[in-house]
């Protein structure tokens, strides 16, 4: 049911409606009426579901009545709609609605029946009627929505099955076909959805060698609607394809690739095709218009005749190459698990990207055995370039790395020294040993598959040199005083050293090993407190002593302290501050001068985190403090944080939009929750007594007679949380107005007395008045509780009009209608 804009008429939603195809059907619609009425006038608007229009010869819809929601419908002629007009291709249809009078009743329901055309080749779907009822009537403007749901349902398809594909190695095959969208095709235990265009596909596993007879059912629900019979003809005692022997393609050249098939039981006098497609990026030499293969009988060897490929036919673009496969021999005969093989020939471009492209090859045809359709796959492989580069030289080992890039997974050799490069990258390293002094030139070897495909040559020259090597600092960046560090650095590979102070004096005990890759490293603890920490290597070998450079690494900085939480703090109650510092640190709150203001020293947490409680005083702007963090004998300061208290929630007005001058009227709104307040003029004056609360969901509200006669009230809320008091803006709520003065009549008849009637404000009193202000009609008159008023005038004989005002007034309110002149009737 749909409520709109808050009337007492209100739509129904219904359905759904089945609408079929070619033809018209009744579709209803349904309104509800909660509120007795008459003189209902106005549009209907209805618009037809998707896809569809209404029929015509609609000038007039019939209507119906029940008294609740349920039972019979009996005809209303006052609620029937005329003057029916329909647009946008049919699609929409307006009617006007005119009782002239009659007699709604609460709780009725009425209901119209409409035609909708379906065409015949409407899509199936769900849709629905939408109405639009409004107008005025005695109970004032209606108006409705609401909406009636259709259906179209799906157009039943013919059954088509057909076998696309068969596995014979696997006893499996794939059906397609064309059946209804989103029917389910079902073969024995397997099953399939036709999709939206009707296409369908389905694998079925499990078939037996030979034939066999499968049935393919449509259906739709739970009901079979419709079946075909397909057969399947499994043939495992023929041909399957084998992988060939992998093959490493050169750039700019012409490799040959074999294929390889397989006898799956006896095979004799093979009738097939054979075809060939090129690894990607790569075509097949032309003039291969014979193959010469070989076979293979279980416990024998190759036999190279016999096997013969003919007819060879270069498809344009060189990437596919078909041959006939037909023994010309009456007794030629291959047994179980005999292999076949032919090698065609490859042409790899220049400027082609490595790869491990594949060459497949499909075998079809039939034997004396049964027919088969059989694929083979070759492995290849476009080798990467090979690069070489002397990565570094030990000259006291006599060695040295040569490392670069090679096809993944190839094999890469300098002398008799190899490794494998990368499965996933492709880079390789060698470190070569028993080099001479001077220049040695080493040649590196790329394999594939066995086969060379590239080779480079490198120099690595050796030098002997007696100087040390230099002594380099690598770790640590920065020092942590008060306990141990690890200092790392290089030297001269095999020597020995010792650590020194600035002014030569040995701090770290013992005398210490540079390893053979010239690493050297210590631990010292750096005295808490210090800046950084400063010393000197002494490395020594083959009686050469050598010093570094005074090293210097400063002390760790401890990490900076920010603040978390509260984004605002709140006067008058303890809050909770966090934040963030040096992991194990102890801090103290300090304010702006330096003073604790929180008692104790706290630790931040291994995490870096810190928390401490405080009660922020009643009335404060903000709250300010520094963190003064201490670990490891280092003590620093925060800079001063400044957290402002949180403003109180503004002030709002719910109700009333307007105020009845000489009497109590209620207001309420919305400020800061838990909060007080007093009710104030515009002066700063309290004109409500007492301190009211503003309760836990932040609403208030007061009562307060407005002064007869007012124009409006202006007021202010003055409220007070937790010492921080704040005035709201000046609001002001104006006074309601009078309804304005009607005159039923339309004319007088003078010389007799004349009733005049019309409407004004509701239980207000009321004067006759002439143009000048001075009554007419004696007393002062009520205006009824549904704003009828009427008196009753002389009209004087030979007059040619009558002219008055109404003074009204209410609650000390006072107003003058306009002048109101009524013609004499003079027929």
């Amino acid at each position: 049911m749909t409520i709109v804009e808050g009337g007492t008429v209100v739509g129904v939603d219904h359905g759904p409606v089945d609408l079929t195809r070619g033809e018209s059907t009744q579709v209803p619609f349904l309104v509800q009426n909660n509120e007795t009425r008459s003189n209902m006038k106005g549009s209907v608007t209805l618009t037809a579901p998707t896809g569809t229009t209404f029929a015509d010869g609609q000038a007039t819809v019939a209507a119906s009545y029940r008294s609740g929601t349920s039972g019979d419908f009996r005809p209303y002629t006052p609620l029937d709609l005329k003057n029916g007009v329909r647009s946008d291709g049919n699609t929409k249809i307006t009617f006007d609605l005119d009782t002239a009078g009659g007699n709604m009743v609460a709780g009725e329901q009425y209901q119209y029946m409409l035609n909708v055309t379906t065409p015949a080749d409407a899509a199936a779907g769900s849709g629905q009627m939408s109405f639009t009822y409004s107008g005025d009537s005695s109970k004032g403007d209606y108006r409705a929505e609401g909406k009636t749901t259709t259906n179209i349902e799906v157009a039943q398809r013919a059954l088509t099955a057909a076998v696309d594909s068969i596995d014979h190695a696997a006893g499996s095959a794939v059906l397609t076909g064309t059946a209804t969208p989103g029917a389910t095709i079902v073969v024995g235990e397997q099953s399939a959805t036709a999709n939206e265009d009707g296409d369908w596909s389905l694998e079925v596993p499990g078939l037996e060698s030979g034939p066999n007879s499968l049935l393919v059912e449509q259906k739709i629900g739970n009901d079979t609607v419709d079946s075909k019979p397909v057969t399947v003809t499994i043939n495992d005692a023929a041909i399957v394809g084998q992988d060939g022997a992998a093959a490493t393609l050169q750039r700019g050249e012409t490799t040959k690739v074999e294929a390889q098939f397989q006898t799956k039981g006896d095979v004799s006098r093979p009738d097939a095709q054979v075809t060939f497609t090129a690894p990607e990026g790569t075509t097949f030499a032309e003039g291969q218009n014979t193959i010469e293969g070989s076979y293979k009988r279980p416990g024998e060897d190759w036999t190279n005749r016999s096997a013969t490929l003919t007819n060879g036919d270069l498809s344009m673009d060189g990437k596919t190459y078909t041959f006939t496969f037909k023994p010309t021999s009456s007794t030629w005969t291959l047994p179980d698990a005999s292999l076949l093989r032919w090698s065609i020939e490859v042409e790899t471009p220049a400027e082609i990207a490595d790869g491990t492209p594949s060459m497949t090859t499909t075998l079809a045809g039939t034997a004396v055995e049964g027919s088969f359709d059989t694929s083979s796959t070759t492995a290849t492989t476009i080798a990467a370039p090979l690069t070489a580069a002397v990565d570094s030289v030990d000259d006291d080992a006599m060695s040295a790395v040569i490392s670069g890039t090679a096809t993944k997974g190839a094999e890469v050799s300098i002398g008799d020294q190899r490794t494998t490069a990368d499965e996933t990258t492709g880079a390789w390293s060698i470190t070569v040993t028993g080099l001479e002094d001077g220049d040695n030139e080493l040649t590196v070897v790329q394999k594939v598959n066995g086969v060379e495909v590239d080779r480079k040559t490198v120099t690595a020259t050796v030098e002997r040199d007696t100087e040390l090597a230099p002594i380099t600092l690598s770790g640590p960046a920065s020092v942590t005083p008060g306990r141990s560090n690890t200092f790392t650095g290089t030297g001269e590979p095999g020597a020995t050293y010792r650590v020194l102070n600035v002014s030569g004096t040995q701090i770290v005990p013992g005398t210490l090993d540079i390893d053979e890759n010239g690493k050297w490293t210590f631990n010292r603890v750096v005295s808490n407190g210090a800046p950084n920490f400063r010393f000197v290597i002494e490395q020594t070998k083959n009686g050469q002593t050598t010093k570094s450079e005074l090293f210097t690494v400063d002390a760790t900085a401890l990490a900076p302290v920010t603040v978390t939480t509260p984004a605002a703090v709140r006067p008058g109650v303890s809050n909770t501050f966090t934040g963030t510092g040096e992991p194990g640190a102890t801090y103290r709150v300090l304010n702006a001068s330096g003073t604790q203001i929180v008692p104790g020293t706290l630790d931040i947490d291994a995490q870096g985190n810190w928390t401490f409680n405080r009660v922020v005083s009643n009335g404060a702007p903000n709250f300010r403090f520094v963190i003064e963090q201490t670990k490891n004998g280092q003590t620093e300061k925060s800079e001063l944080f400044t957290i402002n208290a949180a403003a109180l929630t503004p002030v709002t007005v719910t109700t009333p939009e307007r105020v009845t001058p000489g009497r109590s009227n209620t207001f309420t709104g919305t400020g800061e929750p838990g909060a007080t307040y007093r009710v104030l003029n515009v002066s700063g004056t309290q004109i409500v007594p007492g301190t009211f609360e503003i309760d836990t969901q932040g609403n208030w509200t007061f009562n307060r007679v407005v002064s007869n006669g007012a124009p409006n009230f202006r007021f202010v809320i003055e409220q007070t949380k937790n010492g921080r008091t704040e005035k709201s803006e000046l609001f002001t709520i104006a006074a309601a107005d009078f309804a304005p003065v009607t005159v039923a009549n339309r004319s007088v008849t003078p010389g007799v007395v004349n009733t005049f009637s019309g409407t004004g404000e509701p239980d207000a009193s009321y004067r006759v008045l002439n143009v000048s202000g001075t009554q007419i009609v004696p007393g002062t008159f009520e205006v009824d509780g549904q704003g009828n008023w009427t008196f009753d005038r002389a009209v004087s004989r030979g007059a040619t009009e009558f002219r008055f005002a109404l003074e009204l007034t209410k609650n000390g309110k006072t107003e003058r209608s306009e002048l109101f002149t009524l013609p004499a009737d003079t027929k």
